[in-house]
């Protein structure tokens, strides 16, 4: 292989993976932006095949692969066949969307292993929760069935479109606060035009949705006509594709068991020390709880009468999101000093003013050679806020603020001992831990703790079957021991846990155009 067939199959490869992620991107099946690394071992992949094609051992001519190649994109992504393409390209993009949050943790679990294994057994080791006896395996709360649109497949532009659904409840709660909504997604960009006006809700709604019960829902719209918009993409197209995506919200709760094992003495026992788990009952999300040891009253020292639990919050879904709510909520907040003081109240602020631009105010701006902006610009790009000034601008800042929110507007996770503890035990917050004023905060009272999140999120979303460490220090002690005879100790704490489940589903719609004639 000489170096002139290299360079050629190299530069040829090189363009034809460049060509291939365009054609990745115009789908939808991935924002390239998003995930880089992998575009770029992509690309890499893709520009040694076309090395092998062309240098060896097939020796083509890289402008004939490359020609071939290019077309065969080029017809699926603007040919008669690619509104049709595009839906399901979509999906499998929305299913690919997870991969990079699976190899993140994967990584994570990997530098665990040689920083910190005790938090790579607790968060990559650990089994996962057993259900409660005599719940469902299915980790479910409100489900979409008896789903039909209307008409199917495909449609004219301008014609009226109707979906009719049920949503069953097949968890082990009542959904409150439930909103559904039909969007059109994922359509061609026709500039400022709405593809779908989807115009309500009719039928049997409701808010709350007590468990093994159903609701009948039906959501009637209007296709739009982009071919009398001056659309740009549908102007000489048969038709254009999309989705029709379906979202469904709700708050919903859980709660889990863990069996805590108390022994008297470690000399007299014949317990083994194995890892429990808590038990969950059957729903969307749930509280996760571990005990690597039993607590010990004599023979084994005063740091055995305590254990520390961690407390995780996990998306059991595989699909959908699960939302915490966090108990502050955080913004940022732009423009003059005065607008933003007015804007904060309520709120705490956060660090300095940021200066961010110029706003010009005169149509001046070229008065100082700082000012370098065509006059009528509206922003003129100086970096110093002097200068701004002096060139008859206002300066605009930003500023970042946290809000308390109300008791009803944040999630948390209540846990109490349960049996027949009355003095023996008692739950508190371990200040030594090193998840204190991270993520989560802890509080007891009587008792009882509540673990919430105070991220800088504002509320902390969890993708499907991935879980966040909310608190590693709930303490969990012994602060005294029945009588002499009593050998072994079975108590257990419960969870209860409030949250949001968001659910979608996409449905694929050609819209043709009515106006087309032989």
């Amino acid at each position: 292989m000489g170096k002139a067939d290299f360079l050629e199959a190299l530069i040829c490869g090189f363009l034809v993976a460049l060509t291939a992620a365009l054609f990745v991107e115009y789908f939808g099946v991935a924002d390239i932006g998003k995930f880089i690394g992998v575009f770029a071992v992509g690309l890499m992949i893709v520009d040694f095949g076309i090395l092998l094609l062309i240098a060896w051992p097939f020796r083509l001519s890289g402008v004939l692969v490359f020609f071939v190649i290019t077309m065969i994109l080029g017809y699926a992504a603007y040919g008669p066949y690619a509104s049709y393409l595009r839906g399901p390209m979509s999906n499998i993009g929305e299913s690919m969307s997870e991969l990079p949050g699976t190899a993140e943790k994967q990584m994570h679990c990997l530098m665990l292993i040689f920083s910190n294994p005790m938090a790579y057994q607790q968060e990559c080791v650990l089994p996962d929760q057993e259900k409660a006896t005599g719940e469902k395996p299915e980790d479910y709360g409100l489900e979409i069935t008896n789903f039909e649109l209307q008409p199917k497949g495909e449609t004219y532009a301008g014609m009226p479109i109707q979906s009719w659904m049920t949503l069953e409840n097949k968890g082990s709660y009542g959904a409150t606060n439930v909103s559904i909504k039909t969007t059109g997604g994922k359509y061609e960009v026709c500039e400022n035009l709405e593809v779908l006006n989807i115009t309500g809700i009719t039928g049997d709604y409701s808010d709350n949705i007590r468990k093994e019960t159903d609701h009948y829902f039906s959501l009637t719209g209007r296709v739009n006509d982009p071919w009398t918009e001056e659309c740009t993409y549908a102007k000489n197209k048969m038709s254009i594709g999309g989705t029709i995506k379906t979202t469904y919200s709700y708050d919903y709760q859980t709660e889990s068991y863990l069996e805590i094992e108390a022994i008297k003495n470690i000399n007299e026992s014949k317990s083994k020390f194995k890892v429990n788990s808590a038990k969950e009952k059957a729903a969307p999300a749930n509280t996760l709880m571990y005990t690597f040891v039993p607590l010990i009253w004599k023979g084994a020292g005063a740091g055995f009468k305590e254990g520390i639990i961690p407390v995780s919050f996990k998306n059991e879904r595989r699909g959908g999101k699960v939302t915490f709510r966090g108990k502050y909520e955080y913004n940022w907040f732009t423009g003059t000093l005065k607008s933003i003081e007015e804007e904060l109240v309520g709120w705490t602020p956060l660090g300095d003013y940021k200066y961010q631009y110029c706003v010009n105010k005169t149509n001046i701006s070229q008065k100082l050679d700082e000012c370098e902006k065509e006059v009528g610009e509206e922003n003129i790009t100086i970096n110093n806020e002097s200068t701004c000034v002096e060139c008859k601008g206002e300066p605009s800042y930003r500023k970042y603020g946290r809000r308390d929110r109300s008791e009803t507007e944040y999630d948390k996770i209540a846990i109490k001992p349960v049996g027949d503890v009355r003095d023996y035990i008692k739950l508190s917050c371990n200040k030594k831990s090193s998840e204190e004023g991270k993520i989560g905060s802890c509080t007891c009272a009587n008792n009882v703790c509540e673990i919430k999140y105070v991220g800088e999120k504002s509320d902390l979303e969890i993708k499907p079957n991935n879980e966040e460490l909310l608190y590693g220090g709930l303490t969990v002690s012994l602060t005294g021991w029945p009588d002499e005879d009593t050998l072994d100790l079975n108590f257990g704490i419960k969870a209860d846990a409030t949250y949001r489940v968001k659910m979608e589903r996409s449905d694929n719609l050609q819209i043709k155009t009515p106006h087309y004639t032989d």
